[in-house]
């Protein structure tokens, strides 16, 4: 009975064994192909944040934050979170929180877990569900006050038919320079030199600015010293410069330094064929020696003529009697952005003989400083006899009659300081106007 026994056993244990294994395949089967009992609670929308990087740094791919489903695993969200940071979605998340995640947050800053079956191995996590996008603009730095830009000056233009000086200009000074040529063509030489003043602390090394104040000085301010003072620095920059030769010699010429005038023209006319300036001007001083209203040292005068001779038979143009000296501009003058506008701006029409005070010294030869001398009688006694005063005549000291103690009178060659000869016909008063009638004041000018 007992051999009987132990011979069923293991043939009840094989078929158990055999009936278990076909029923958990059998329910191993159902659940597979039917779909899984486990609650999910529906999720809510969560913003997600984005990070607006500044210029300069490397965008940050944006952090979806997802919220928690139910049932969480730990286990299960910790591979997860180990395999999204190995496929590099969580790049950057340090950046996007700002601090650790707390208890409350925790579970928001992991992703879902993987679906997982009773039994085998957990699934790739599931897609998320859409959620809306929350666009967090990064601080900008505070914006500076905007500075209205100045205007600056217009550029002159570029002449390309114009010969270029010699001079080193800077483009730095070129509006400053023309601007102050503006403001001297409008009638404002104030202001105009106050520009070149300007230009000239700005930069010296820019001859155009000591050329134009040698120019506004000789030719309106009447500053001849100071022109002198101007063109010199030009011309050690360049000895052999034409235009300041000319210039110089007709301010050293005012100032009654001939000697050094006459070297300054036959340094130009060694350069090659004169120009029509220095012929004019060279012709004017013949003139002017004619009319006696020049007197040169023979030396002078010989060296003068020679050198007027010369520009006769080298240049193409003639003197005129009825203009005054010329002076020479930059660019020869064509250039109105660097000079005067009208070639006769340039012209000298002062008088040379008062040098346009519009008076010279009194014409009497004993007449110092307004005082001439006499002979006059005093009385120094008495006779004792006779009792008769004793005269002793002595020269004495009275004002001159001619220019009445002044020393000056009127110049008769020239009027208010324009040479007579380069006025031409005397201009009409202007017609009363009735509305100042009633008007306190000199009266109203020449027209």
């Amino acid at each position: 009975m007992a051999a009987t026994h132990a011979r069923w056993w293991p043939a009840a244990g094989a078929g158990l064994l055999a009936v278990g294994l076909v029923a958990g395949i059998a329910t191993l089967a159902v659940m597979l192909t039917s779909p899984s009992t486990q609650t999910v609670v529906e999720e809510s929308p969560q913003p997600v944040l984005k990070i607006d990087r500044p210029e300069g740094r490397q965008p940050t791919p944006t952090v979806t934050i997802p919220s928690p489903p139910a049932n969480d695993d730990p286990t299960a969200d910790e591979l997860a979170f180990w395999q999204s940071l190995i496929e590099g979605e969580w790049d950057g998340f340090e950046d996007a929180a700002a601090s650790p995640p707390g208890p409350q947050n925790s579970a928001a800053a992991k992703p879902p877990p993987a679906a997982a079956t009773a039994k085998g191995d957990p699934q790739p996590p599931a897609s998320p569900a859409p959620v809306a996008v929350a666009s967090i603009p990064a601080p900008q730095p505070p914006a500076s006050p905007t500075v209205p830009a100045m205007p600056s000056p217009e550029l002159p233009a570029n002449r390309p038919e114009l010969k270029p000086e010699p001079f080193r200009t800077f483009p730095q000074l070129d509006p400053l320079v023309a601007d102050a040529w503006a403001l001297i063509r409008r009638g404002d030489h104030v202001k105009g030199r106050d520009k070149l003043v300007q230009a000239a602390k700005t930069n010296r090394e820019d001859l155009r600015v000591a050329f134009s104040l040698g120019l506004l000085d000789a030719l309106v301010t009447l500053d001849w010293a100071a022109a002198e003072k101007e063109f010199l620095q030009c011309l050690q920059e360049h000895p052999r410069h034409v235009a300041t030769l000319n210039n110089l010699a007709l301010v050293r010429l005012r100032l009654g330094r001939e000697l050094l005038a006459v070297k300054h023209w036959q340094t130009a006319l060694a350069e090659g064929p004169p120009p029509a300036e220095i012929v004019q001007n060279l012709g004017r001083v013949h003139y002017l020696v004619q009319k006696g209203r020049f007197s040169f040292k023979p030396v002078t005068q010989k060296a003068l003529d020679r050198l007027y001779n010369e520009a006769q038979l080298a240049g193409a143009s003639r003197f005129a009697s009825d203009v005054g000296f010329q002076y020479m501009g930059l660019y020869g003058g064509g250039n109105p952005d660097f000079g005067f506008a009208d070639v006769h701006d340039y012209e000298d029409r002062w008088c040379v003989v008062c040098n346009a005070r519009g008076k010279m010294r009194c014409p009497r030869n004993d007449c110092s400083h307004g005082m001439v001398t006499r002979m006059a009688s005093k009385v120094i006694g008495f006779n004792p006899t006779t009792n008769a005063p004793i005269y002793q005549s002595g020269p004495i000291r009275i004002p001159c009659p001619t220019c009445g103690g002044s020393g000056w009178v009127p110049c008769s060659h020239c009027r208010d300081g324009k040479d007579r000869d380069l006025l031409g016909p005397a201009l009409p008063m202007r017609e009363p106007d009735p509305r100042d009638a009633g008007k306190k004041g000199p009266p109203p000018p020449p027209r």
